[in-house]
């Protein structure tokens, strides 16, 4: 007889979206989201929209908060490969 194959989700872990990285990344640099818009020069609605996955952020806005915040790329969009040239 086959062993119930049924996964039980309190089990699983939950990955953080990239919202909540963005977010994270964003607090523990201290910075605002008024503070961080203006230095990515956005508003702060679309910073708000990017941290609850309401709104598709650019690449180019991805690295800008890694390198404001002091945060690898790789750690906000975990999975990411990136190859040396």
């Amino acid at each position: 007889m086959m062993a119930d194959k049924t996964i039980d989700p309190r089990t699983l872990v939950k990955i953080p979206s990239l919202g909540t990285r963005i977010r994270d990344a964003r607090k523990a640099a201290g910075y605002s989201q008024e503070a961080l818009a203006e230095r990515l020069d956005v508003t702060w609605k679309t910073v708000n929209r990017w941290e609850r996955d309401k709104s598709a952020i650019r690449y180019g806005h991805l690295v800008q908060i890694g390198i404001l915040c002091v945060v690898a790329i790789e750690v906000l969009i975990p999975g990411l490969i990136i190859k040396e040239v």
